[in-house]
């Protein structure tokens, strides 16, 4: 047995030398919660089911989520950014073209053609009475 599986049963009073090896032989494995092998504190260990502690180690997520207690940090103030400007409306407004005839201000799409001077009731009306 390794020295952190001792330490773990120290912190479990509950739990015999036996018992963990049966639980060790069934596939369970402490798992070190800060990732550091050095730091064999009882807070820091925890015992594992062997695919949660595989699962663990590879980066998966597993059923069992393990989080280490740290240090609270001290919040660091980051530069605050300038607002940003309000958003313009999402619609785009089409341009606008005041027919020669009629002299109402309509949007561009009104007009036959690019280039046309009459909206398009006004060239029909022309092109059908006139």
């Amino acid at each position: 047995m390794e020295h952190y599986h001792n330490v773990w049963l120290g912190h479990h009073p509950n739990r015999t030398v036996d018992w963990l090896r049966e639980r060790l032989k069934d596939g369970f494995g402490i798992h070190h919660i800060d990732g550091d092998h050095e730091n064999n504190a009882p807070e820091n260990l925890v015992l594992l089911d062997w695919t949660d502690h595989r699962m663990i180690h590879a980066g998966k997520k597993s059923k069992i989520v393990v989080k280490p207690k740290l240090k609270k940090r001290q919040k660091v103030e980051k530069p605050r950014r300038a607002p940003k400007p309000p958003k313009a409306s999402r619609r785009r407004r089409s341009p606008v073209r005041t027919c020669e005839t009629c002299q109402q201000t309509m949007p561009i799409e009104c007009f036959k053609h690019r280039n046309s001077t009459d909206c398009r009731r006004c060239e029909w009306y022309r092109l059908r009475y006139w």
